[in-house]
């Protein structure tokens, strides 16, 4: 491996996703196919291997590929193709002792679950014990040292490590299985097998059982083996070694430069929008022109972009988004007009002392704004309620359409999944039923939600989480929401919780809780501005999941290159890696290659400050790019209530058998995606 080289482009590829990861799993798999190393033609050949665990075991121990057919990869001359179950002199799961956790003991022998099992080694920190008497009685679970430990159900399905001899007595769990090897040498080359892609496939695909599923016995024994020359396993694994150490260093080296970067974001972002006795004038706009000029270095994850938005609403509430006009008319005149500034509370308000809530954030506002209540904000003939209580069964036809608090997201909602109810049930909620002008904000359930409604959506109607607050038509429902989507306004609501299991806002402190108000065209401008700015997010999003693209090109042209092979032996034969020179050149010089007709470039979106104004300095277009995101591709395939077949998926994607058995493993175990059945019956649909 030419390990400079991998090194001289790391920082470049280092952004992809995943990058250590991924090429941890490239190392096993060029291991595995004979790659890694230099085939030495004196040693002996893996025949010879084979044939002396068949006379050891007293069975066949080499695949019959013509009886078979054909073989996963084709392999150096030299080594030989088998099945778990040939090689080895045990393999099976373990099994619970008879009580269970009750005949676990203080100390004593371990009793090994899948916990313990990791692939780096054992941890025992929570190792559990049983007593000699039931180490005894399961015999038949018990490890020795060298043994591989295979987890075979839930989601740590696929992890595997190698007994080492501080372990003299040990029993498993029935959710670990034993791989035993007849040649105990061939157990350091066979767990790099067990945790290479090729093998972890092999694991995924064949699950049996609905829910935790497992890897029964008989399917695991069949999944093939390539075995190289028993010398060449251990260069193999001497190699493997070094460049997982490799990796280590890069890792750490990672972690310490993306530790750094979010610092300095963090800090940059705190010192925008600090408040405004220390952040003002000259030294407010330096802030804001540091963290525009480092935005492209600043911003490369999605979590970043996050804290960008959060920081324009924060400066949004507090006046420093856009500049303020003495010409206004004062805010103060603005409330007085609406005829609730002194309006009595209702009587089911909550006593909070004189209206001041606990974790309230106070600063001050600038010439012309106001502090005002929620309750001063609204219509006058209007209250803030909540919705229905219970939605009961969903009418098949007709219904009134009601938001829940999954449909109400930060400054917008999300029609796609709406469900009804009845109109009897909707007649007794008519406070709640939406005309168009009023915020929406989730009380309970997924909070953080809170948006205008849309006057196309007049006559729905809302869940019991989901709180109707009927703002006046003579203030800017936009802004607004904006003011409530600010980390201001979340710092409120969250020091204002209520519940213990299902926490959420009780509307008396919800009517209460202050909101600054500026003077009605400022509240236009601010909003206006607010647009732009988010805008510029939007467009640094998509650059990065463009840059994201290149990066893994570049990551997978490198690693070609540093490891000396010529393509990835895990992308499909009509796909070879590109050159490092083209793809170094596209990362540099070339924008991605967007999935649209007619593509357009992807710029790094770029800002400029006037006085204390963010001005977008570029219009940026929207280009769809394509991230490598398979799993994100096979949810776009489907459809919610519909079942597919991995034939259906797979096909119409073009997905490789490694592929889809990656993604597809990656879906079940975040919940995204069920499957019922097995194997040629298995069927898939969104959760």
């Amino acid at each position: 491996m030419n390990a400079a080289r991998l090194l001289e482009y790391f920082d470049r590829i280092a952004e992809a996703p995943d990058a250590v990861s991924r090429l941890r799993k490239f190392v096993l798999d060029l291991a595995v196919r004979g790659k890694l190393v230099e085939q030495d033609s004196n040693d002996e050949p893996a025949s010879a291997l084979l044939n002396k665990i068949s006379r050891y075991i007293n069975r066949c121990c080499e695949w019959d590929i013509k009886a078979d057919g054909s073989v996963p990869f084709n392999v150096p001359a030299g080594w030989g193709w088998s099945r778990v179950g040939l090689i080895t002199t045990k393999t099976g799961s373990g099994s619970t002792p008879r009580g269970g956790q009750s005949v676990y003991a203080k100390q004593g022998i371990p009793f090994l679950r899948s916990q313990n099992v990791y692939n780096d080694g054992l941890r025992l920190d929570d190792v559990a014990f049983i007593d000699v008497a039931t180490h005894q009685k399961m015999n038949g679970t018990s490890v020795k040292s060298g043994d591989l430990l295979l987890n075979i159900t839930g989601g740590s399905i696929g992890r595997c490590c190698k007994v080492v001899d501080e372990i003299i007595k040990a029993n498993i769990s029935q959710h670990v299985a034993i791989i035993r090897l007849a040649i105990p040498e061939m157990s350091d080359f066979t767990h790099l097998v067990v945790l290479s892609p090729f093998f972890q496939a092999y694991v995924v695909d064949e699950q049996t059982g609905a829910g935790r599923g497992g890897l029964p016995k008989n399917r695991m024994d069949q999944i093939p083996v390539p075995v190289p020359p028993l010398a060449e396993q251990h260069r193999i694994v001497a190699k493997v070694d070094e460049l997982m150490a490799l990796c280590d260093r890069l890792e750490s080296s990672q972690a310490k430069r993306e530790s750094r970067r979010d610092r300095l974001a963090s800090a940059s972002l705190k010192r925008i929008g600090q408040p405004e006795d220390v952040g003002s004038g000259e030294e407010f706009r330096e802030n804001v022109r540091f963290h525009l000029h480092h935005l492209p270095r600043l911003a490369t994850r999605p979590e970043h972009v996050k804290e960008l938005r959060q920081t324009i609403l924060n400066l949004a509430v507090r006046g420093k988004l856009v500049q303020q006009d003495p010409n206004n008319e004062p805010a103060s005149e603005l409330l007085k007009s609406i005829g609730r500034l002194k309006i009595e509370r209702p009587k089911f308000v909550d006593d909070y002392d004189d209206g001041t809530l606990p974790g309230a954030v106070n600063f001050s506002l600038p010439q012309g704004w106001i502090w005002s209540k929620v309750q001063e904000l609204l219509e006058n003939d209007r209250e803030i309620s909540y919705g229905i209580i219970k939605l009961g069964q969903e009418p098949k036809e007709f219904g009134i359409p009601v938001l829940r608090c999954s449909d109400v997201k930060p400054r917008h909602i999300d029609l796609s999944n709406v469900r009804k109810v009845s109109g009897e049930i909707e007649q007794e909620y008519a406070r709640t039923r939406l005309v168009g002008g009023e915020i929406v904000i989730n009380i309970r359930g997924t909070l953080g939600g809170v948006a205008l409604v849309p006057v196309d959506i007049a006559g729905y109607n809302v869940a019991r989480e989901v709180a109707v607050i009927p703002v006046s038509h003579a203030l800017c429902g936009e802004y607004l929401v904006d003011a409530m989507a600010s980390p201001f306004f979340w710092e409120t609501i969250l020091s204002n919780l209520r519940g213990i299991a299902y926490k959420g806002i009780n509307l008396g402190a919800l009517r209460l809780f202050r909101i600054p108000v500026p003077p009605l065209a400022e509240q236009h401008r601010i909003v206006a501005k607010v647009g732009e700015l988010m805008n510029l997010c939007d467009q640094l999003e998509v650059h990065l999941a463009a840059n994201q693209t290149n990066q893994s090109r570049l990551l997978e042209a490198t690693l070609c290159d540093a490891l000396g092979v010529k393509c990835l032996p895990v992308s499909r034969s009509s796909r070879p890696a590109p050159s490092l020179k083209q793809v170094a050149a596209t990362h540099i010089e070339q924008p991605p290659r967007p999935i649209a007709p007619h593509p357009a470039p992807v710029q790094a979106p770029t800002a400029a400050v006037q006085g204390s104004l963010i001005e977008q300095a570029s219009q940026v277009e929207k280009p769809r790019a394509a991230n490598g995101d398979i799993p994100g591709a096979i949810l776009a395939q489907m459809q919610p209530g519909q079942e597919y077949s991995r034939a259906q998926l797979a096909e119409a994607l073009g997905l490789s058998v490694y592929e889809w058995n990656m993604a597809i493993r990656e879906l079940k175990e975040s919940g995204r995606v069920v499957q019922t059945g097995e194997r040629r019956g298995a069927r898939y649909h969104i959760n």
